[in-house]
């Protein structure tokens, strides 16, 4: 009994520690591009936690797509949890648009520009927010709840989309 609960207590260190330098590795990418001057649109304070809440995001995904192939009963909280990530990721999204238009920025205006109703709009309306957030919330309306096909539509549709809005913001 005393080896397995030191080996019990070391896997408990072990999982914080994984935990700890996923954030670190995940937040990293956000600060890099933050302290990017050369692209004005990626210089914000919000960058490295728009980039955190993604990642948390992304995991539930996965999180969706596992519990759909193994059949497991994921119950309702992990969908609200999507649910209230997603909400964090599109408020995040948006402040950082607002800050980059009311920066004053030509540079970070036009890149927004770019995004909205320039090159990248159709990655941005079509793959961000129409693969990215409506497939899932109407999949999310029309579906029972865990039900695996719509785990797995949400959660596959909500990764595309945050492939899409990197690819777009990038």
């Amino acid at each position: 009994p005393g080896a397995s609960g030191a080996l019990a207590a070391l896997a408990m260190v072990a999982k914080a520690v994984a935990m700890v330098g996923a954030i670190i590795i995940i937040g990293y990418m956000g600060f890099c591009y933050t302290a990017s001057k050369a692209i004005p649109f990626w210089h914000s304070p919000l960058h490295p936690a728009l980039y955190i809440a993604y990642a948390f995001r992304g995991g539930i995904a996965v999180l969706l797509v596992i519990a759909a192939i193994v059949a497991a009963d994921a119950g309702p909280w992990l969908l609200q949890f999507w649910v209230g990530v997603t909400a964090i990721v599109a408020l995040f999204f948006a402040l950082e648009i607002q800050g980059a238009l009311a920066s004053g920025d030509v540079a970070a205006r036009w890149s927004v520009r770019d995004i909205l109703a320039g090159r990248l709009a159709l990655l941005f309306y079509g793959g961000t927010l129409v693969v990215g957030l409506v497939v899932p919330l109407v999949t999310l309306a029309a579906s029972t709840v865990n039900s695996p096909a719509a785990m797995a539509v949400i959660g596959l549709a909500s990764a595309a989309g945050d492939f899409f809005m990197k690819l777009a913001t990038v």
